[in-house]
C-alpha cells in the first residue's frame, strides 16, 4: 500500500475512528448515569440531547483535527480551498451519531410500571412509564396555556395550546381540593405573519374552537401507557397551565402524556438510524480523506513536530487576559458561565 495512502489513514482517519466512537459512548453512558439513573440534576432535554452534543465536537475538529488538514491538498486549480467543507463534514459525522444516540437513549430506558390506581404512583419508587388499571380524567376542571412563537422560511407564527386535566383514581374524588397527577394535551397551529391582525386573530379564535372540539369529543383514557414529562419545553408549557389552575391545589404535581402504540414499539427505527448515521459518515470521511494529494511538504512537517497553526494561535490569543486586553475575555468567560449554570438550573 502506498505510504502516503498509510500516512493519511493514521493521521486523519483512524483518530476520527476512535474519536468518533468514544464520543458517541462516553457521552451517551454519562448522560445516562447522571442524569438518568442517579438523577443528579435536572437539564433542559433540548440541551442535553441537541445542544452539547451538536458543539462538543467542535473542540476535536477544531483543535485536533484543522492542524491535520494541511497534509492534504485541498486546494483546486483556482485557488479555492476546501477545508471549511472538509470541518463541516468531520462535525457532523461526529455530532450525528451523538445526536441520534440520546433519542435512543431517552426511548430505550426506563421501565413500565403497573399500577392499580394512579394514586399508587406516590408509593413506588419513580418511574418513567405507567400503565394505570383504573382512573377518572376530569375534563371539567383543566388549566390552558398558549404561546406564540416565529420562525420557519417565512417567519409564520406557531401557536402552541397546552392542556392540562387532573387524574383521578376514581370519579368520586372530583370533589378533592388537590390533584397530584395530570394529564398533558397539546394542539398546535401555524399561521402566516403576513396576515393583517383582524385576520390573525379570527384565525387563533378558529384554532381554539378547533381544539376545543377536538378536546371536547376525543376519549382521553384511551392509552396503552403514561409517559412521565421531563424538564422540556413542552414541559414548560404544561407546568403554566398549571399555574392557572385556582380552584385546586396543584403542589408537587406530576404531569403526564399519553401513549397510543404498544409499550415495546416505542424506540421505533432509531438504533437502525444510529448504525446508518455511523456508517455513513464513516465512509464519506474515509472517501474524503483517501481522495486528495499528501502535501509532503506539511507532511513531513508534521511528523518532525513542526507544523504551526496560525489561526489557532490567533484565537487562542482572543481568549487568554492580558495586559491591555482584560475586560473581553472575562466577559466571554462570564457569559459561558452564566450559560452553564441557566443549563444546570434548567432555565
Amino acid at each position: 500500500m502506498n505510504k502516503n495512502i498509510i500516512q493519511k489513514l493514521k493521521i486523519l482517519y483512524i483518530p476520527f475512528l476512535i474519536i468518533s466512537i468514544a464520543f458517541c459512548s462516553f457521552y451517551t453512558f454519562f448522560n445516562w448515569f447522571l442524569l438518568t439513573k442517579l438523577q443528579l440534576f435536572s437539564v433542559k432535554e433540548i440541551i442535553v440531547e441537541f445542544g452539547i452534543p451538536f458543539i462538543l465536537p467542535l473542540i476535536p475538529v477544531l483543535f485536533f483535527f484543522r492542524p491535520r488538514l494541511k497534509i492534504l491538498k485541498l486546494k483546486n486549480s483556482n485557488g479555492k480551498t476546501y477545508n471549511d467543507l472538509y470541518l463541516l463534514i468531520l462535525w457532523l459525522a461526529i455530532a450525528g451519531p451523538t445526536l441520534i444516540a440520546q433519542d435512543y437513549l431517552k426511548n430505550s430506558t426506563g421501565k413500565l410500571s403497573q399500577i392499580d390506581f394512579i394514586s399508587q404512583i406516590s408509593k413506588q419508587e419513580p418511574a418513567k412509564y405507567y400503565k394505570v388499571k383504573r382512573f377518572y380524567l376530569d375534563k371539567s376542571k383543566i388549566g390552558t396555556h398558549t404561546t406564540f412563537e416565529t420562525g420557519g422560511r417565512n417567519n409564520d407564527i406557531y401557536i402552541n395550546l397546552s392542556v392540562v386535566v387532573p387524574i383521578f383514581d376514581k370519579k368520586n374524588d372530583i370533589t378533592n381540593t388537590s390533584c397530584k397527577y395530570w394529564l398533558g394535551v397539546k394542539y398546535e397551529d401555524r399561521m402566516s405573519n403576513r396576515l393583517d391582525e383582524r385576520d390573525k386573530q379570527k384565525r387563533y379564535e378558529e384554532f381554539l374552537k378547533f381544539s376545543q372540539y377536538e378536546f371536547d369529543k376525543k376519549d382521553l383514557s384511551d392509552f396503552v401507557y403514561l409517559e412521565r414529562v421531563g424538564n422540556s419545553d413542552i414541559g414548560d408549557g404544561y407546568k403554566m397551565a398549571l399555574k392557572k389552575i385556582t380552584k385546586i391545589n396543584t403542589e408537587g404535581s406530576i404531569i403526564f402524556i399519553s401513549n397510543n402504540k404498544p409499550f415495546e414499539n416505542r424506540k421505533g427505527d432509531t438504533l437502525y438510524w444510529l448504525i446508518g448515521t455511523f456508517l455513513i459518515g464513516n465512509i464519506v470521511w474515509l472517501l474524503m480523506v483517501l481522495i486528495p494529494k499528501c502535501n509532503e511538504i506539511e507532511l513531513r512537517r508534521f511528523k518532525n513536530g513542526t507544523s504551526k497553526d496560525k489561526d489557532l494561535k490567533e484565537f487562542l490569543d482572543f481568549l487568554k487576559p492580558r495586559e491591555g486586553y482584560f475586560i473581553t475575555p472575562i466577559l466571554i468567560y462570564v457569559n459561558i458561565l452564566i450559560f452553564l449554570i441557566m443549563a444546570i438550573a434548567g432555565l
